[in-house]
């Protein structure tokens, strides 16, 4: 299979697998609370790991000379050059991003204690309050099962409180103790705690972490085609490795944003998703391709290249700003996840995703590299 074929298939077999596993498993509500809270704090310790990871390999990499310092060759110079600032830029905001990703996570996570240690009081106070209205413990019981939501549903209480006390208030021996009153008043206080969650929240800062985890898996395979340019197994291997797990990291973000769609809206998002990345596939190939053949010229002349392609770069920090400040600013926001909020998850992770696959398939520095690799081998030989 030759090249050209080869990429169109990995392009056709990771939207492929993206839009069937979307379409196979739709967005379900949990069959038992799920605790944001851990999951966040695990969450940040990874991006902490990973960051520190990248800063290590980048500080090595920085460190050393030409790979191979037999090959000093014009040409094998200036696309060492080439490759080595576009892996040593990926591998910089990689680190970046994943360090403001681990702090955002932490964040969710103790917002996320918070919200339950609010939760477990406020049912405790509605207990009191029934409790001092007189009723058995058998009653209670019932009221509290009353305003909790269906089982697994992240938000536990949609208004339950304030239907319960309008239900109680046909009860004239409740209505006329102090206490009716004051559960009157507290009862939109306690419907808004009891309806809090921190999934959305999750849900923004796990862009950070997908755009973050994709970038050090395509790092590392550029690290290893660069040292094996002779061997198109090994990138064969990697590009299975990062569009099989980063594939699978889209997906699960994904799913993420479309929890609580209707059928009709999760339909039109199945079909939103394949589209987007054909789309940013398409045109950023393109772009790639036209910059890499102008760019062929110069290196094979020996001419010092100067192209280094940083859109997905300066995309992922630009994605990683605007998720952070946006965060930021609707942070006191525990209810069900916004119109807003969905498209700036969906947008953020489809354009990055589809901006670093194609890096990863099309590696036009890697291939200069490769290509002049080659020419110095044969200079040599003649």
């Amino acid at each position: 299979m030759t090249r050209r074929y080869q990429t169109w298939a990995y392009y056709t077999a990771f939207i492929a697998f993206v839009t069937l596993a979307l379409a196979m498993a739709s967005a379900k509500k949990d069959p038992f609370p799920f605790d944001y809270g851990v999951m966040s704090s695990n969450y940040s310790g990874l991006l902490a790991g990973l960051g520190g990871f990248a800063i290590t390999v980048l500080a090595v990499m920085l460190g050393l000379e030409a790979l191979d310092k037999e090959r000093n060759s014009r040409v094998h110079v200036a696309a060492h050059g080439v490759v080595l600032r576009h892996v040593s830029l990926s591998l910089a905001v990689a680190s970046i991003i994943c360090f403001i990703g681990a702090l955002m996570l932490a964040e969710v996570a103790a917002q996320a204690s918070s919200v339950d240690q609010a939760r477990s009081r406020a049912t405790a106070e509605v207990t009191l309050h029934l409790d001092a209205l007189g009723m058995s413990s058998s009653r209670v019981g019932q009221e509290l099962i009353g305003i909790r939501g269906d089982s697994g549903d992240s938000h536990e209480s949609v208004g339950g409180v304030a239907l319960m006390v309008n239900r109680l208030a046909g009860d004239v021996r409740l209505t006329s103790k102090p206490t009716f009153a004051q559960l009157e008043v507290r009862a939109p206080t306690l419907d808004q705690i009891l309806e809090a969650s921190a999934r959305r929240h999750l849900m923004i800062a796990s862009v950070v972490a997908l755009l973050s985890s994709l970038l050090i898996l395509k790092s590392i395979t550029f690290l290893l085609v660069m040292r094996f340019p002779d061997y198109p197994a090994i990138g064969g291997v990697q590009d299975f490795v990062v569009l099989g797990f980063g594939g699978m990291l889209l997906i699960k973000v994904l799913h993420m944003a479309s929890f609580g769609l209707t059928p009709e809206q999760a339909t039109t998002a199945r079909w939103l998703v394949p589209a987007t990345l054909a789309v940013v596939i398409s045109l950023y190939r393109a772009m790639l391709g036209r910059k890499v053949d102008a760019l062929r010229e110069s290196v094979v002349q020996g001419e010092l290249g100067r192209y280094t392609p940083a859109a997905p770069y300066l995309f992922a920090l630009f994605a990683c700003f605007v998720t952070m400040v946006y965060l930021a600013a609707t942070f006191g926001n525990l209810g069900m996840p916004s119109v807003i909020d969905r498209l700036l998850v969906g947008a953020a992770a489809l354009l990055g995703s589809a901006m670093i696959v194609t890096i990863q398939i099309e590696r036009p520095t890697l291939q200069l590299f490769v290509e002049a690799d080659r020419f110095s081998r044969r200079d040599a030989v003649e």
